[in-house]
Parts: C-alpha cells; sequence; structure tokens
C-alpha cells in the first residue's frame, strides 16, 4: 500500500515520517498490525465523501518498515532510499556534535540533509 498510497516524508526538515491514506479502516489496521505506527481520522473535504483514515509511522518506527519494504518497493523505492539515507544522517550528525562537545545538531543546517530533504521533496511533486 506504500507503493501506491503511501507518503514517504520528511517534515519540518526534521522528522522522517510515513503515511497511508485510506477509507477502508480494516486495511489500515491490518497495516498498524503487523508495522506499528498509528491511525487517525482524517478530515472530510466535502460531505459527499466517505471517511478516511491515516496510518502513519515516524522516525523509529519508520526507518526498519522501509528497510523490510525497500526490496518490494518500485514506484516508493527512491523515496525509502532517500530517506534511509536521511535518517542514517541524522544520527551520524548527532553523533559528531556529541563528539565535538556541542549539545544539537539542526538538520537545517547540515548541508547533507538539506540535500536529501529536496531530492524527497522534488520525488513527492
Amino acid at each position: 500500500m506504500l507503493d501506491g498510497e503511501g507518503s514517504v516524508l520528511i517534515l519540518n526538515r526534521r522528522y522522517l515520517q510515513l503515511r497511508i491514506f485510506n477509507c477502508h479502516l480494516g486495511a489500515l489496521r491490518r497495516i498498524q498490525k503487523i508495522a506499528g505506527g498509528k491511525i487517525c481520522r482524517a478530515n472530510v473535504p466535502k460531505p459527499h465523501h466517505r471517511q478516511g483514515y491515516l496510518w502513519h509511522a515516524s522516525m523509529r518506527a519508520a526507518v526498519p518498515i522501509l528497510h523490510q519494504l525497500l526490496p518490494h518497493l518500485t514506484i516508493k523505492r527512491r523515496h525509502a532510499e532517500v530517506a534511509i539515507a536521511y535518517n542514517e544522517r541524522v544520527w551520524q550528525a548527532k553523533d559528531e556534535a556529541r563528539d565535538a562537545g556541542n549539545r544539537v545538531i539542526d538538520p537545517i543546517d547540515d548541508p547533507r540533509l538539506v540535500a536529501l530533504h529536496a531530492e524527497l521533496i522534488a520525488l513527492n511533486r
């Protein structure tokens, strides 16, 4: 489902998130049972539209899911590769900051993270 109806996002240049929107709550509950994550009701834009639901998994849960799905993805394969690279760089940058005696790394200041974020935005267009 991620490959067709899902999204791989980096929110606020800091947080990796996977999302799948669907009107069939049962399908999303099955994904949740297998992969974890959370389900919430989506806003219904027009009265004649069906109720939709949104499954989402963030940073720590998203990366293992992407690793498992990667061999099976077609449409979202590059999205997953970029998201995994982004996550790896976040942790690498945090380690570098800690080793240098700094407490915080801001992803907005890291050129590699900025480039990966820009690539994911382009892929999602």
